[in-house]
């Protein structure tokens, strides 16, 4: 991958930094979109990051939504304080399940629950969006060279 992967993922690490830090900026855009210069510059650099990397101002513009509306979700769900406590409260109830009824959930308990929280599951996520956004981008430089 190129250095814009890399910009990428340092700036989607501030901005679930931040939003973890700051919930009540999660709450506030449950509301409305946050269009305070603040939150736009940020905006700004993932889309100029996008640019540089080759994608056209709609994809950068979709590329960067994606990244955005991962990087909440997961700082909406997730419990910086505490990810243990949620992936052991997770894994409980998960090996309660009826494996018949559940077997994939009871079968798994142990690795579902491991997803629940932390850095690990936010950098695979990541990892994903970023690659496919290559894979993308360069399905699009063969097309645009035609």
């Amino acid at each position: 991958g190129g250095p814009w992967k890399q910009e990428l993922r340092k700036l989607m690490r501030a901005v679930r930094e931040t939003l973890e830090r700051h919930p009540v900026g999660i709450r506030l855009r449950l509301t409305r979109p946050i269009l305070s210069h603040g939150a736009l510059r940020i905006t700004e650099a993932g889309m100029e990051i996008l640019a540089g990397a080759g994608f056209d101002r709609a994809g950068a513009a979709r590329a960067y939504r994606a990244l955005f509306v991962y990087t909440f979700g997961f700082a909406s769900f997730g419990s910086p304080d505490h990810p243990e406590d949620i992936k052991r409260h997770t894994q409980a109830a998960l090996i309660a399940l009826p494996p018949d009824e559940y077997p994939m959930l009871s079968a798994a308990a142990s690795e579902a629950a491991e997803t629940m929280a932390g850095e690990a599951q936010f950098e695979f996520g990541l990892d994903r969006l970023l690659d496919g956004l290559e894979a993308e981008l360069q399905r699009e430089r063969p097309a645009r060279s035609r």
